[in-house]
């Protein structure tokens, strides 16, 4: 059994377009983008999923000793394309254990990074530059930034 198209806000199950409308709906939100079944890494999922993207599909390569590709996920349906893609991958962690990462590129009010992110909102608004940084990182004494 596949499982349906979800809210890529919020997770909630949506309504196909029907008679009234051409849009998914979702009862908080309103008209969105369905979120589609999470496909498997494979070269047939990334194939398929490749021409219907609308948004970049970021795979980092060479991928890190250790790391692997362990899913992809798109946002829309035959109509609009994929508004949006994630790409999970899976790998050693330099502090002990898993680590995971999500990279979302999604166009803009989709809402899917903010969700996995535990934002409110379908994107971070004004505050994503507005204060001083949560947490900073640092690798071998170096302190790691990001370039706007």
């Amino acid at each position: 059994m596949k499982p349906e198209p979800s809210c890529p806000r919020c997770g909630r199950a949506v309504r196909p377009p029907g008679l009234w409308t051409s849009a998914w709906q979702c009862d908080a939100h309103g008209p969105v983008a369905p979120l589609q079944e999470v496909r498997a890494p494979s070269t047939a999922a990334l194939d398929a999923l490749l021409p219907q993207a609308q948004v970049p599909v970021w795979i980092p390569w060479p991928l890190p000793g250790g790391w692997v590709v362990t899913g992809f996920a798109d946002v829309g349906d035959e109509r609009s394309g994929a508004v949006a893609t994630a790409v999970a991958l899976s790998g050693p962690n330099p502090l002990g254990g898993v680590g995971e990462v999500v990279i979302v590129a999604e166009d803009a009010g989709i809402g899917l990074g903010a969700r996995l992110a535990g934002l409110d909102g379908p994107d971070p608004g004004e505050d994503l530059d507005g204060g001083p940084p949560a947490a900073k990182v640092r690798f071998d004494g170096h302190e790691v930034r990001s370039t706007p």
